[in-house]
């Protein structure tokens, strides 16, 4: 740019300016991640789908804004044990499973494709689950009951409300003494009473959703009673 000005003598100066106007800068970067993303560019985690901005300087010393345009795939990896039924916790269309025995060396079963997978034999058991080309692999799971006598005819004893939202009441007859174990989906025991009154509520309150196992032992038998809490 020349600028022109009157000097005092009545002649004119000229002064020349050279200016640079330099640019602020953008760019986006679109990722798709299986899970949790890294942003190596600020050094953060995303665990959601989002968009992210970040700022730094580019080489003429202006703004770059850089967008993050981040699709997480979560897929759930979890599994209801109902031994010995599996169930997968991932339900969203267009998801495959294929269920593995843990014990041979992780190989498929054949045929096992469904969202449930009901054991033969005694074992160790997962499922890998594929969503949106994400594949993972659950926790494998154990089954242990194949085999064993779950229901013995002569023993009257009723659960109720099943669905429970917090207590479950015991009803029997002709029973001298019912001992009581429960067990959560993956067969660990979270509760046991001997000598269970006739009518007593069993306090489901502080459980986790899910299906827990209620073992029933009495003078007549043993019967196995599966009970969702809600």
């Amino acid at each position: 740019y020349s600028v022109t000005s009157a000097a005092g003598s009545g002649c004119t100066a000229s002064t020349a300016a050279s200016i640079a106007v330099n640019q602020a800068t953008s760019a986006t970067q679109t990722v798709v991640s299986c899970g949790a993303y890294y942003w190596a560019l600020n050094g953060s985690n995303y665990t959601a789908t989002g968009l992210y901005n970040f700022t730094i300087m580019n080489a003429a010393g202006c703004d770059s804004i850089v967008t993050l345009n981040l699709t997480v795939i979560n897929t759930n990896l979890t599994v209801v044990n109902t031994s010995p039924t599996l169930t997968s916790n991932e339900v969203a269309a267009g998801t495959t499973h294929q269920w593995i025995d843990c014990g041979n060396s992780n190989a498929p079963i054949a045929g096992a494709t469904s969202i449930s997978y009901t054991a033969t034999v005694n074992g160790s058991y997962a499922v890998i689950v594929t969503k949106n080309n994400c594949t993972d692999t659950s926790a494998c799971q154990i089954v242990a009951n194949i085999g064993l006598k779950e229901v013995t005819s002569d023993l009257n004893v009723t659960l109720f409300p099943n669905p429970t939202n917090d207590f479950v009441k015991v009803q029997y007859a002709d029973i001298t003494v019912l001992n009581i174990e429960i067990l959560d989906a993956t067969g660990k025991l979270i509760f046991s009473q001997t000598q269970v009154a006739n009518g007593e509520k069993l306090d489901f309150s502080n459980f986790l959703r899910g299906v827990y196992i209620v073992r029933l032992t009495s003078d007549k038998g043993t019967k196995i009673e599966r009970i969702v809490k809600k």
